[in-house]
């Protein structure tokens, strides 16, 4: 097999020789001498199919051995990984136990799918190993893609952790917003189902994880005060997963105090970095033109549907 692999056109050059030895005829001395020759090029040729062989063996064994270590290692983390603190320790719930990281849900299923790659590289590995055409440098090739599938499941595991503790942050900002507008005065509008108007936004526009409330999408909260003003408050992820932003959206048409909205945001900045979070400058909406955009408007909608990409897109949000 090693000779038949690794050497097949060596091989037909020396069976067609043997053929041209055995034609000869009366030259007996022509028949021994080419025939020493042939011996030794087989064994050359054989010893050369041995040694491809051996490093064949060892490229197939690491690739090999590399997948069924990842595929051990993203069962491992998929079981096994648990939010932590910023100083490392364990987060736990009210009754004392470590929250996992259900890393499918905060990736949309991506970790999966590298999986699945893996899973893929694997079953070549497996069901090819003895065909001619897959040869060392097809190993090399699907060595360095599981390599890089490697890096990609680590990231993986480090962005559910941070996506699902940035929803987290979400809910305790929003909390911290809404308690700082109803120390003033406000109060939370219902929907149209007469819940009121403070919840995840859903994700209408993702075709494979529609669902409305999802804690991977912003939180949003309305609210009025006594004297008709309303306003949409977003706590949204940035376009890179990678921190939140606090949006603000004056909805109402009184023009009596048209600097309320940024007066109160002024006034409760104080009470929401006490909390430990900083808001930053405050302006209207990136992309907005400081236009009012209708979407921010609807608590259903927003709870059920969400926020447009293209609305996103203007807004520099997730």
């Amino acid at each position: 097999k090693s000779v038949q692999k690794f050497e097949s056109k060596e091989l037909k050059k020396l069976t067609e020789t043997f053929k041209t030895i055995s034609g000869l005829q009366g030259n007996a001395q022509a028949v021994i001498a080419s025939s020493a020759l042939l011996i030794n090029d087989i064994w050359s040729m054989e010893e050369e199919a041995q040694l491809k062989q051996m490093v064949f063996d060892v490229i197939y064994t690491t690739a090999i051995t590399n997948s069924e270590a990842i595929l051990d290692m993203m069962s491992r983390n998929r079981e096994g990984t648990y939010f932590q603190d910023e100083s490392g320790h364990a987060i736990t719930d009210h009754q004392g136990n470590k929250i996992r990281v259900e890393i499918d849900y905060w990736t949309n299923n991506e970790y999966t799918e590298v999986e699945q790659k893996v899973s893929q590289i694997r079953e070549e590995l497996l069901t090819q190993k003895d065909e001619p055409t897959f040869e060392e440098e097809k190993i090399k090739d699907l060595l360095a893609e599981l390599s890089e599938l490697e890096f990609r499941q680590n990231d993986l595991v480090t962005t559910a952790a941070c996506r699902g503790l940035l929803s987290e942050e979400r809910l305790v900002m929003s909390e911290n917003i809404v308690n700082a507008f109803l120390d003033r005065g406000y109060y939370l509008v219902e929907d149209g189902n007469g819940a009121v108007a403070h919840n995840y936004m859903g994700n209408e526009e993702n075709e494979e994880h529609k669902i409305s409330a999802d804690p991977r999408e912003g939180i949003y909260a309305i609210l009025e005060n006594g004297y008709g003003v309303n306003i949409t408050v977003l706590v949204n992820p940035n376009e890179k997963l990678t921190s939140n932003s606090v949006i603000f959206q004056r909805n109402d048409e009184n023009t009596d105090n048209p600097n309320e909205l940024r007066e109160t945001i002024d006034l409760i900045k104080d009470a929401v970095e006490a909390g430990g979070y900083k808001m930053g400058g405050v302006g209207s909406p990136q992309g907005t033109g400081d236009e009012k955009q209708i979407e921010l408007i609807d608590a259903e909608a927003l709870k059920n549907k969400g926020i447009s990409k293209a609305l996103k897109k203007r807004m520099g949000i997730k």
